[in-house]
C-alpha cells in the first residue's frame, strides 16, 4: 500500500523527507535537496503517491512525446541520478519501480496545496490529468522523532581506521538571506551572492535554488583557469544528460563539436573553426541552454565563478545580457551566481557592476553567522541547547560558517560531543583548536599515517579523485587508498558530487597542501604530470603539475600545446598566459622566435602594442645569429608601429629590412609600406603596394589570413580615394578566402570596412547588417581593436539616422573597451562622433567646448584621413554661427595639409566647404569658379551640399533660374545624410521662392519628414525652417 497525500509518515531510520507545500521539496538528512530536473522531481512524486510502478507506465506517463526506447532510456537516466544520490530506489519483480519500504518520510498539510502548479505541463496531457486527479489524496500518519547529526553516538577517541561518521549539519535557515534571494527573483532579476571563502554561499545559493523547483548546478573549479570554456563544457553537458530527447539543430551540434567532438551529429566532422566561429559559438550556445534547460530547470546557478575561464566567461555574459537572456516566447529560468569577495577577473567584475547598477541583478554580499544562528546550529546538531558551547565557537571562529563546522567536527572526532546531553559540553572542558586548518589536519591524522598521506597527494590532484590514480603516484596499495577514500568520505573530508569524489571544501583541500613538505609535495606533481599526461588530460593541466613539481623544462613543452590549443578556439589570454609560460622556460636561440612571434601576434590581436613591440624585440635578439629570420621579426615589427601610428619609425625600420633595389618588396613589407602611404594620404600608392602583396604573396602557412589583410588594405585606400567599386571588391574577395581558414580579427576588420563602403555608397541598411555582424563577430572572438571599428561605424550610422540615444550608447560601449593600438587615432575618432550627436542636438556650447580638444588630437595624429576628416566636420560650426575668420583658418589648414588625397570623398567635402565659406563671405563667382575646377562629387552627402552651395552663389548672382535648375537636377534622396539634405531642401526652398515655382508635393513631405526628428543638425533645421517660411508667407501674400 503507498502513502497517499494528506498529513505525515516517517521512517524510522532513513534520511530523506518529501514536502508537498507551494512547490515539492526533497529534503535530504534534513537539508533540502537540489533535483536536477522537473521530470525526475515527476518521477518521484509519482512514486511517492502511487507507490511501485510499473516501468513502462512511467515511461509513457512521463515521456508521451518520444519514441518508447527513448522514453525507456530516459527513465534508466532519472533512475540513475537518483540512485546517485543516494535514494533507495528498488526494482521489483523485475518490472516495477518503488521506493525501499520505510525509506522517504512524506510530509503534507490537508487540501489542495499549490505544490501541483510548477509541475504542469511538464510530461504532457496524461500527467497533468494523474495530477489532478491525485492532488486530493490523503495518506496515514506515523511519525519519529529527528535525531541530532552530532547524537547518532557516544564518540570515543576514534581508532585510525575506524572513524564514525559525523553526518550532514543542519541548514541554518538564514531567513532574511533567503528572503531577498526570493524578492529578487519575485522582482525578475537575477542574483549576485558574493562572500569569503567558507561563508555559505553555495549552501545558501543551492536551498533557495531549490524552494523554486529544479536546479541546474555549474560551479567553476580552481583548475578551470586555464582550460578555456571548461565551465561553459560542463554546464552544457549536464544539461543534456538531463534532457537527452531534446533535439537540437544540426548546426548547433556541429558548431559546439569544436569544443565537444562528441557532440558532433552521426556521419559529420564539427565545423571547423572559421571566421564567424566565436559568434556561431556564442549562438549556438544559447540555442543549447534555451532548449535544454526548456521545462528541464526552474534555476540556474553559477557557483564559485571567481575561477571561471575567461572563455566560459565571455560566453556567459552574452548569455545574461538583458537582450540575450529574455525573449517572451523562451525565458530563461532564473538565475544566481556566486563567487569569492575580491577575487573576479575583470571582464566579469564589469559585468556584475553592470547589471547590479542597470537594475538587471541584486547582489547580496554574505556575512558570518550571528551568535544565535551559531546557537541554532548547535542546538540542531546536538539536539538540545548549549548556550555557553555556542558563545565559546561564535568567539573563536568569528561566526564563520565553515571554521565553526570544522571545529564541531573536530570536537566530535575527538569525542568531546557527547549524545548523553550537553552537561559535560562546557567552555572549561571543550578544548578548540588553533585554527580551521588546525582541526582540518587533526581530523586527517585521526584517520591514521597512511590516510594523511593519500589525502596529501589528493590535495594535489584534478578531481575526480580515483583509487588507482592515487595508488599509482602515492605507491599505496589499491585496497588500502579505496579504504582511505571510504573513511574519509565518512568523516565528512570528501564527498561524492556525482562525477566523483573532491574534498568537501577547497578550503579543506588548500589546507591539506599546504600542509605537505615542498620536497614530498614536488615529488607528488611530477607524479601527477605523468599520470595526467598518460590519461590524455588537457596539457595545461599537465603543464601546471610540472610548474609546481618545479621542472620548467619540462612543463616547456606543455604550455606551449596549452597555447596552441588555446589559440585554436580563440581563447587568447589563455593563449597568452602560456606563450609566456613556456618562454620564460626557452633559452634565446632562433628556436624560440617562432613562440615569440605568436605571442606578440596575440598581444596585438589584445590591443597590447608595448607587449607586442616588447615580444618583437625578443625575437630579434633570438634570431639574431639567422639573418633572413631577423629580418622578418623587423618587418613585422615595422608593420606593427606604422598600424600604431609610429610613421617615420616604421619607415625607417623598412628601410633597414628591405632587400636590395631590383629585388622587389617582399608583400609583408609591401603591406607595411602600404599602411604608411595611406594614412600620409598617399592613396593610389597604398593600394598599388596593397594589391602587389595580396598577388605576388608566397605559398606558406597563414598566406590567407596575410593576403586577405592585404586585400582590406586595397579596400581602406580604394574607398578613401572615392573607388568603392575596388574596395568592395576587395572586401568580398578577403572574405571569400578566409571562409576556409580561421582569422577572426581579420575577417572583423573586412566586414568593417564593407559595412563603411556600404555607408559611402548609400546601402545604410546593408551596411548596418555588415556593421552587427562585425561587431558580434569581435566581441565573441575577443578582438577589442576590431570590436572598437564596427562599433564606431555603428555609433555613426545611429547618428547619420539622428537616433542620438542610440550613438552614445555605443560610444559609451566603447569608452569601456581597451585603448585603441593607435590610442590618438582612436580616440579622434570616437571624439568625432561625440561631437557630432551634440551638433546634431543642438549643444553648440558644449560643442564649442570639445572643438580645442578635437583639433589638437587632429594634429597629434599622423593619420592624414583622421584629421582631414576632423576639420571638415567641425568648420560647420563657425561657418553656420558666423564665425568666418575661424572657419577659413581651419579650412586653410585642411587645404595645406599633405595628406590632402588629389580626389575621393575627403577631397571633395574640403573642396564643397571652401566654396560654401567664400559664398557666405560674399564671394559667389569665387565659389562657383573653385566648383567648376574642383573634381566630381562621389558621394550622395557631397552632390547634395555642393548643388546647394552652386545654387546659392546662382542666386547671389541673379540668376535664380539657373540656380533652380541647378537643384532640380539633383533626384531627391530623402534618405540621405541628413546636414546636407537640410541644405539642400533650404537651397530648393529659397529658389523657389526667388522663382516663384510651387514646391512639389514630395519636396514638401520630405521637408515635415526632415523637421520632424533629428537627422539634421539643429543648427540646419532651423535654417531649413526659416527657408520654408519665408516660401509660404510668400505664397499667403500672393493668394
Amino acid at each position: 500500500m503507498s502513502p497517499g497525500l494528506g498529513t505525515t509518515t516517517s521512517p524510522t531510520a532513513g534520511r530523506w523527507r518529501v514536502t508537498f507545500e507551494d512547490v515539492v521539496r526533497v529534503h535530504d538528512d534534513g537539508q533540502v535537496h537540489p533535483v536536477a530536473t522537473r521530470k525526475a522531481l515527476a518521477l518521484l512524486v509519482v512514486l511517492v503517491i502511487d507507490g511501485a510502478t510499473s516501468r513502462s507506465h512511467l515511461a509513457r506517463l512521463l515521456w508521451p512525446d518520444v519514441a518508447p526506447d527513448a522514453a525507456r532510456r530516459n527513465l534508466r537516466r532519472e533512475v540513475y541520478r537518483w540512485r546517485q544520490a543516494g535514494l533507495p530506489l528498488q526494482d521489483l519483480d523485475g518490472q516495477r519501480l518503488g521506493l525501499a519500504a520505510g525509506a522517504v518520510a512524506v510530509d503534507r498539510p490537508p487540501g489542495r496545496g499549490r505544490w501541483v502548479e510548477p509541475l504542469i505541463g511538464v510530461a504532457g496531457e496524461d500527467f497533468d490529468d494523474w495530477l489532478a486527479q491525485h492532488v486530493g489524496a490523503t495518506p496515514a500518519a506515523t511519525s519519529s522523532a529527528p535525531r541530532g547529526p552530532w547524537r547518532a553516538a557516544p564518540l570515543q577517541e576514534p581508532a585510525a581506521a575506524d572513524i564514525p561518521a559525523p553526518g550532514a549539519p543542519p541548514f541554518v535557515a538564514r531567513v532574511a538571506w533567503l528572503r531577498a534571494i526570493d524578492d529578487a527573483w519575485a522582482a525578475g532579476r537575477s542574483v549576485v551572492l558574493a562572500g569569503p571563502p567558507g561563508i555559505g554561499k553555495t549552501r545558501l545559493a543551492l536551498e533557495a535554488a531549490a524552494r523554486h523547483g529544479a536546479v541546474l548546478h555549474v560551479a567553476a573549479r580552481p583548475e578551470d583557469a586555464d582550460a578555456p570554456f571548461a565551465a561553459a563544457i560542463r554546464g552544457l553537458r549536464a544539461l543534456r544528460e538531463a534532457a537527452p530527447d531534446v533535439v537540437l539543430p544540426p548546426w548547433v551540434l556541429e558548431t559546439l563539436a569544436v569544443v565537444m567532438p562528441d557532440w558532433a551529429p552521426d556521419g559529420s566532422a564539427p565545423i571547423p573553426p572559421g571566421d564567424d566561429w566565436p559568434a556561431r559559438l556564442a549562438a549556438a550556445g544559447a540555442v543549447a541552454l534555451r532548449r535544454l534547460a526548456a521545462d528541464n530547470f526552474n534555476v540556474l546557478v553559477f557557483d564559485d565563478w571567481q575561477w571561471v575561464d575567461p572563455e566560459s566567461a565571455r560566453w556567459w555574459i552574452q548569455l545574461d545580457a538583458a537582450d540575450a537572456m529574455q525573449t517572451p516566447a523562451d525565458p530563461l529560468p532564473l538565475r544566481l551566481v556566486a563567487h569569492r569577495v575580491g577575487a573576479l577577473q575583470p571582464a566579469v567584475l564589469a559585468h556584475l557592476r553592470s547589471v547590479c547598477d542597470s537594475g538587471q541583478a541584486v547582489r547580496l554580499v554574505l556575512d558570518d553567522w550571528s551568535l544565535d544562528e551559531v546557537g541554532q546550529l548547535v542546538a540542531g546538531g546536538l539536539g538540545a541547547l548549549a548556550p555557553d558551547l555556542a558563545m565559546k565557537l561564535h568567539a573563536s571562529t568569528g561566526g564563520h560558517p565553515l571554521f565553526v563546522l570544522e571545529t564541531l567536527r573536530w570536537l566530535q572526532a575527538t569525542g568531546q560531543l557527547s549524545a548523553a546531553g550537553t552537561e559535560a559540553v562546557t567552555p572549561a572542558t571543550v578544548r578548540l583548536p588553533p585554527s580551521v586548518h588546525d582541526a582540518v589536519r587533526a581530523r586527517v591524522h585521526a584517520l591514521g599515517a597512511v590516510a594523511a598521506e593519500v589525502l596529501q597527494a589528493a590535495s594535489l590532484a584534478v578531481p575526480p579523485l580515483r583509487a588507482r590514480a592515487l595508488a599509482v603516484v602515492t605507491g599505496v596499495a589499491v585496497d588500502a587508498v579505496e579504504a582511505v577514500l571510504a573513511h574519509a568520505t565518512a568523516a565528512g573530508l570528501l564527498v561524492d558530487g556525482g562525477a566523483g569524489l573532491r574534498f568537501t571544501h577547497d578550503l579543506v583541500r588548500e589546507s591539506l597542501g599546504e600542509s605537505t613538505p615542498v620536497p614530498r609535495r614536488e615529488r607528488w606533481h611530477a607524479a601527477w604530470a605523468l599520470r595526467a599526461a598518460a590519461d590524455g588530460a588537457a596539457p595545461a593541466q599537465v603543464a601546471a603539475h610540472w610548474d609546481a613539481a618545479g621542472d620548467a623544462t619540462a612543463a616547456r613543452e606543455w604550455h606551449v600545446r596549452a597555447a596552441e590549443q588555446a589559440q585554436r578556439v580563440h581563447a587568447l589570454p589563455q593563449a597568452l598566459v602560456h606563450w609566456r609560460a613556456a618562454l620564460a622556460a626557452a633559452p634565446a636561440t632562433a628556436a624560440a622566435v617562432p613562440w615569440w612571434l605568436q605571442c606578440a601576434d596575440v598581444l596585438a590581436r589584445l590591443d597590447d602594442v608595448a607587449g607586442a613591440d616588447a615580444a618583437l624585440r625578443e625575437a630579434a635578439l633570438a634570431a639574431d645569429a639567422v639573418p633572413p629570420l631577423r629580418r622578418r621579426v623587423r618587418a613585422l615589427q615595422a608593420q606593427l608601429w606604422a598600424r600604431s601610428g609610429r610613421l617615420d619609425d616604421a619607415e625607417a625600420l623598412l628601410a633597414q629590412v628591405q632587400p636590395d633595389a631590383g629585388e622587389g618588396l617582399h608583400p609583408v613589407l609591401a603591406v607595411t609600406a602600404a599602411e604608411i602611404a595611406q594614412r600620409r594620404g598617399q592613396l593610389d600608392r597604398a593600394v598599388a603596394l596593397c594589391s602587389q602583396a595580396a598577388a605576388q604573396w608566397p605559398d606558406e602557412p597563414g598566406a590567407l589570413p596575410a593576403i586577405a589583410d592585404a586585400l582590406h588594405g586595397v579596400a581602406r585606400a580604394a574607398a578613401q580615394s572615392g573607388d568603392f567599386a575596388t574596395g568592395q571588391q576587395a572586401c568580398e574577395r578577403g572574405l571569400a578566402l578566409l571562409r576556409a581558414v580561421d582569422a577572426p580579427a581579420v575577417a572583423s576588420a573586412l566586414l568593417s570596412m564593407l559595412g563603411v563602403v556600404q555607408i559611402w555608397r548609400g546601402e545604410r541598411d546593408a551596411a548596418r547588417e555588415t556593421l552587427v555582424r562585425a561587431a558580434d563577430a569581435a566581441r565573441r572572438g575577443g578582438h577589442p581593436n576590431t570590436r572598437r571599428m564596427a562599433l564606431l561605424n555603428l555609433a555613426k550610422l545611429h547618428s547619420d539616422a539622428g537616433e542620438i540615444a542610440a550613438c552614445l550608447s555605443m560610444l559609451d560601449e566603447l569608452d569601456r573597451l581597451p585603448p585603441a593600438a593607435d590610442a590618438v587615432r582612436g580616440e579622434l575618432f570616437v571624439a568625432q562622433v561625440r561631437w557630432f550627436a551634440g551638433w546634431l542636438a543642438g549643444d553648440l556650447a558644449a560643442c564649442g567646448d570639445q572643438q580645442p580638444r578635437l583639433l589638437a588630437l587632429a594634429e597629434a595624429t599622423a593619420d592624414a584621413y583622421a584629421r582631414l576628416s576632423t576639420l571638415q566636420l567641425v568648420v560647420d560650426l563657425p561657418l553656420l554661427c558666423g564665425d568666418l575668420a575661424e572657419a577659413g583658418a581651419l579650412l586653410e589648414r585642411a587645404q595645406t595639409d599633405p595628406g590632402l588625397p588629389q580626389t575621393g570623398p575627403i577631397r571633395t567635402m574640403v573642396d564643397n566647404k571652401r566654396a560654401w565659406w567664400l559664398l557666405r563671405a560674399g564671394r559667389p563667382a569665387d565659389a562657383l569658379t573653385l566648383l567648376g575646377a574642383a573634381p566630381p562629387a562621389d558621394l550622395d552627402e557631397a552632390r547634395l551640399l555642393r548643388t546647394a552651395v552652386q545654387a546659392g552663389a546662382l542666386r547671389a548672382l541673379g540668376r535664380p533660374t539657373e540656380a533652380l535648375d541647378a537643384v532640380q537636377a539633383v533626384a531627391l534622396d530623402a534618405g540621405g545624410s541628413g546636414d546636407s539634405l537640410a541644405r539642400w531642401l533650404a537651397e530648393w526652398w529659397r529658389c523657389a521662392h526667388a522663382t516663384g515655382v510651387a514646391p512639389p508635393p514630395a519636396m514638401q513631405t520630405a521637408t515635415h519628414a526632415l523637421l520632424a526628428g533629428t537627422r539634421a543638425p539643429a543648427v540646419d533645421r532651423q535654417a531649413l525652417r526659416d527657408a520654408m517660411a519665408g516660401v509660404l508667407t510668400s505664397t499667403a501674400s500672393a493668394g
